[in-house]
């Protein structure tokens, strides 16, 4: 076999005789019909992987599960300041609105 020759091999679909390519889907790699529409020919590239031992002890590197009750802390410890803000913000923008209406009765 030469380095420069195409190894490429294509496989014909057993319904029709098309040629079939490697498409990706939900359930992963799989060879479906390039006539597709017309023909629904399809073998998937990816065997169901079964468990052979389960290990008693957990791997040393694995990273510890996420936490949702940490993600939520987290939100509120940046969230809880950046609302404080805009109610204090509006809040001063509705005493100004206040003022200036008292300001104007009291000049006429």
């Amino acid at each position: 076999m030469s380095l420069f020759k195409s190894t490429k091999h294509t496989e014909a679909c057993p319904e029709c005789g098309a040629a079939l390519q490697i498409k990706r889907g939900k359930q992963g790699l799989f060879l479906g019909c390039t006539a597709y529409p017309a023909c629904h020919y399809l073998k998937p590239l990816q065997q169901n992987s079964r468990i052979l031992k389960t290990l008693d002890e957990a791997c040393p590197n694995a990273k510890p599960p996420y936490n949702s009750n940490r993600a939520a802390l987290a939100f509120l410890l940046v969230a809880v300041p950046i609302l404080t803000a805009i109610l204090l913000c509006m809040k001063k923008a509705r005493l100004r609105k206040v003022l200036i209406a008292l300001n104007a009765k009291a000049i006429n």
